[in-house]
């Protein structure tokens, strides 16, 4: 297991541009317009990472967007997409309540964001303790008039990194810049263990709102989808819907558009994959997972034994 650090406080490493100089001096992340927020140990000391993509050593491996904030770019472009197909028009976006007041001053349809710093979190109640259906935006259309008119909600999941990419990020303290291997890897299990599960009880919630007409929106790096769609079988494994419903889960999957890549600005995202489904159709694919040969645990049993194997007979 071992791999890189490509994309860098925003920047890739190969950039050496003034702006992106400084942005690994400043410790910037231009999506939040703010100081990265990711922190690591490095010698002994807490520092800010600002990573944002990492790739695996291997001929033809794929930059995997490790950091959410990263999907933000162009000025959270993933949002205006995503309200564009549940509302089916380009309404302007506001934070929170300050999109009520839009509403009705300039007699526009609005849509009322919330989520990472823009309207906050809502205040929904914990079920058992736990805020397990909780999701990291929703977006909801006002009406002129100030009233709720419809909503959707947005999950967006990048990959935990496993191992650690220390070397490779030392080698970028600024003014370094240099591409050094580390042992980072990928947590791909966690689309089975986690991410999968998650999705579909999130969209089962939301299908039981009477306002939420187009269901959840599924935002993650092509990488990420390609695992998930390969946990379900395959793509065509996943039934595809022709409009969406309240049960609907939608995937938007995002890379990197080097062919628009120029040092001095980071690369723009392209949305590379959109697969419209419903929870449904998901939850019958992930049960239908691909097993193992029968009686795999006996057979392995009986040659540590030096037995020959004998399958039971009732």
């Amino acid at each position: 297991m071992a791999g890189y650090i490509t994309d860098y406080f925003g920047y890739p490493i190969s950039d050496y541009s003034d702006v992106a100089m400084e942005s690994a001096q400043r410790s910037w992340c231009p999506f939040l317009d703010d100081t990265c927020t990711k922190k690591m140990q490095l010698d002994g000391t807490r520092i800010i990472s600002g990573v944002c993509a990492v790739q695996q050593a291997g001929f033809g491996a794929p930059e995997v967007i490790c950091c959410p904030h990263r999907l933000y770019a162009d000025h959270y472009q993933m949002l205006r997409d995503v309200a564009k197909l549940a509302f089916r028009a380009e309404y302007p976006l506001s934070s929170g309540r300050q999109a009520l007041t839009m509403a009705t001053s300039t007699g526009t349809p609005t849509i009322a964001v919330f989520g990472h710093r823009w309207g906050g979190e809502l205040r929904l109640p914990k079920m058992d303790g736990r805020s397990n259906y909780f999701v990291d935006w929703v977006l909801a259309l006002l009406t002129p008039e100030g009233e709720l008119d419809d909503f959707c909600a947005i999950e967006v999941q990048t990959i935990d990194t496993t191992g650690n990419y220390r070397d490779s990020r030392r080698a970028l303290t600024p003014p370094q810049r240099d591409k050094v291997k580390s042992n980072v890897g990928l947590n791909w299990e966690n689309v089975n263990k986690r991410i999968l599960p998650q999705i579909i009880y999130k969209a089962q919630v939301l299908a039981r709102e009477s306002r939420c007409r187009s269901g959840m929106f599924f935002v993650t790096p092509v990488p990420v989808y390609d695992a998930i769609m390969s946990r379900l079988g395959g793509a065509d494994q996943v039934q595809q819907v022709g409009s969406l419903q309240p049960s609907s889960i939608t995937f938007l999957a995002y890379d990197f558009d080097n062919d628009k890549r120029h040092d001095g600005a980071p690369r723009r995202l392209m949305l590379a994959r959109k697969h419209m489904s419903t929870h449904f159709e998901v939850q019958q694919a992930f049960n239908r997972a691909k097993l193992p040969d029968q009686n795999v645990y006996g057979k392995a049993i009986s040659e540590a034994l030096g037995l020959e194997y004998r399958a039971s007979v009732e």
